[in-house]
């Protein structure tokens, strides 16, 4: 399958989210939480799919389907917004219940190593499931 080194860089920008929404000492205002999530989580999708795209198969050699690759591009950015997702709702609710500073900030950061975990799983069901809705043949 995937190996994990691929996942690091999408770990990291999970991390810099929980880091970057618990720093300040206030509630973070929703609209730059929401701005911050998907440019993050944009930014963690293109750092694996370029890699494993070109790696694969490559896009230059003729390979590319535009039914079925669209259909993986699609499923695995909207699979892997989801851990970005929880992050940053875990850390605006934090902030708005009153945790403590210290508290928020170690959920945050706990829940965002442990999407390291999820990532590859999350990212090859998104993978497998946009090639579905996709209705690339060889997909169903």
């Amino acid at each position: 399958m995937w190996r994990i080194a691929v996942f690091l860089p999408a770990a990291c920008l999970l991390l810099l989210l929980a880091w970057a929404t618990l720093a300040r000492s206030k509630t973070p205002d929703p609209k730059h939480v929401v701005y911050l999530t998907v440019s993050l989580a944009l930014l963690a999708w293109l750092s694996i799919v370029l890699p494993m795209h070109f790696q694969s198969r490559g896009i230059e050699r003729g390979h590319f389907v535009a039914q079925r690759d669209i259909g993986y591009f699609v499923g695995s950015a909207v699979f892997l917004c989801a851990p970005f997702a929880v992050v940053s709702i875990l850390s605006v609710a934090a902030r708005r219940f009153n945790l403590g500073k210290m508290a928020a900030g170690v959920s945050a950061l706990v829940l965002a190593s442990a999407g390291l975990l999820f990532m590859p799983g999350l990212f090859a069901a998104g993978w497998v499931i946009g090639c579905v809705f996709a209705g690339y043949p060889s997909c169903m």
